[in-house]
């Protein structure tokens, strides 16, 4: 594995290259301001079975750290563990503060989302296919203790949970550590740990998605955002909050053969803010504290009474090989191009304010129109761009602010006009090269020449500043 911090305003970069992480990788997933990697362990091996695939046993999760690859100090397990029936053909990892979760499927595409606490080693949530929303395709972390999984029921919806999880300095029964936390675990402690679920998935909220026509099927609804950090990284002066964050979902509908017209699928793109969904979290757990007895089911909301305030729908016409093409309220994309040499990127800032205020450069307040700013420099500098420029498309970047709602008329697909208004700002610029696809940090896009899925080592990355 190689890990590169790349060259910033006030870091010349740096390469670390594990030649041998000491076990065959399925996946990874990292937070460098706890210094934290957890690596997914595939088949392979001494046996030679492929590394893509986990299979009947135990699926193992190893907590490293990024600077030395080894057992991270405070974890008092090494390696979390949960049994699995069957073979494992796809899982996702993800981190936040305490926690790691990741969703797996296993033969025949049956999803299972389990959750640990990185710290303490205990299993806090396990649940199977049968335990989720019918039609769970895809889930993400809202925060530390709450959670959404897309489901393509019906017309699809987003189903918001909380769930528990004590802290690394308690126990399970709330009591200080002993003295068998130490910080150099014991032979018996690197050992697979299984641990029984502490806790469980609370359902705070329904949120439906715009109504579909009966001819039509949601094919799928995959959802992503940019990476935790449990802190500011120690080279950083400051990141994106945790809260502030947009999640992107990509809705695939199929409309079946009618008498309409022919079988198509469509998709869309759907972006909501983290903010929202906090509020609907906070809202259904005050409603069920507020009901009498226990309330099996949280509230339901339908599309119309969420979905234009705090919804963005665009007609999805981007390519997404690779993920990490979201970080904090900003998504990159990279748009289709008639000419093999040239990308469209274009990038959607989420951190705008829905009113105009008083304090508004004038520039901005027209700024619902296009606008274009060209690169100009000076010098030798201006001169090296004229040369390794001609095209002058090359050194524009087009703006633009979008305040109003759109609205987006799929008769075929949608029983109504689907009106969505959540504010953005976009920047669109052509540059040189053909990108597989995008990825995007606080400072810097990075475009990946590579697919996604290569069988050879990727040579080269391209960075651009914004």
């Amino acid at each position: 594995m190689s890990a590169t911090w790349l060259p910033g305003c006030h870091d010349p970069g740096r390469t670390v290259v594990r030649d041998d992480l000491g076990i065959p990788t399925r996946d990874f997933a990292m937070d460098p301001s706890q210094d934290l990697m957890v690596l997914f362990k595939g088949g392979g091996g001494d046996v030679g079975l492929p590394v893509m695939v986990v299979f009947p046993g135990t699926l193992e999760l190893h907590i490293r750290t990024i600077s030395t690859n080894q057992t991270h100090p405070e974890a008092r397990v090494p390696v979390l563990c949960t049994p699995v029936m069957y073979p494992i053909t796809s899982g996702f990892v993800q981190i936040v503060d305490d926690v790691v979760g990741m969703m797996y499927c296993v033969d025949p595409a049956r999803p299972r989302i389990t959750i640990w606490n990185w710290k303490t080693g205990n299993r806090v949530v396990d649940r199977s296919s049968d335990s989720l929303p019918p039609g769970t395709w895809d889930f993400n972390f809202i925060h530390s203790r709450a959670l959404f999984v897309t489901t393509g029921n019906g017309g699809g919806s987003l189903e918001l949970f909380t769930f528990t999880c004590d802290r690394a300095d308690t126990d399970a029964n709330g009591n200080a550590n002993s003295d068998s936390d130490s910080d150099t675990p014991t032979p018996t402690q690197l050992q697979p740990h299984h641990t029984t679920p502490t806790s469980t998935l609370t359902h705070a909220a329904t949120l439906h998605l715009p109504p579909i026509r009966k001819s039509v099927r949601v094919l799928s609804i995959s959802s992503h955002t940019g990476p935790f950090l449990a802190g500011c990284p120690p080279d950083k002066p400051f990141v994106a909050s945790n809260e502030e964050r947009i999640h992107v979902l990509t809705i695939q509908y199929v409309h079946l053969p009618t008498l309409d017209g022919p079988r198509t699928r469509p998709r869309v793109c759907v972006f909501v803010h983290n903010r929202a969904l906090e509020g609907y979290v906070d809202r259904g757990v005050a409603s069920a504290t507020m009901g009498a007895g226990e309330a099996t089911t949280g509230m339901v909301v339908p599309w119309r009474e969420w979905g234009r305030v705090h919804t963005r729908m665009l007609p999805h016409v981007g390519r997404f090989q690779w993920l990490r093409y979201v970080h904090g309220q900003r998504v990159v994309m990279l748009l289709p191009t008639s000419e093999a040499d040239k990308s469209t990127l274009q990038v959607l800032d989420f951190n705008v304010r829905s009113a105009l205020d008083d304090n508004e450069d004038e520039d901005d307040v027209g700024a619902d129109a296009d606008a274009d700013h060209t690169d100009e420099g000076t010098g030798r500098e201006k001169n090296e761009k004229n040369k390794d420029d001609a095209d002058p498309s090359l050194r524009k970047t087009t703006l633009k602010r979008v305040t109003y709602p759109i609205r987006i008329a799929m008769p075929h697909i949608f029983v109504d006009v689907v009106e969505t208004g959540l504010p953005y700002r976009e920047a669109r610029r052509d540059v040189r090269g053909d990108y597989s696809g995008v990825m995007i940090d606080d400072e810097r896009l990075v475009g990946l020449k590579y697919p996604a899925f290569l069988t050879q080592d990727m040579k080269e990355i391209d960075v651009f500043t914004m």
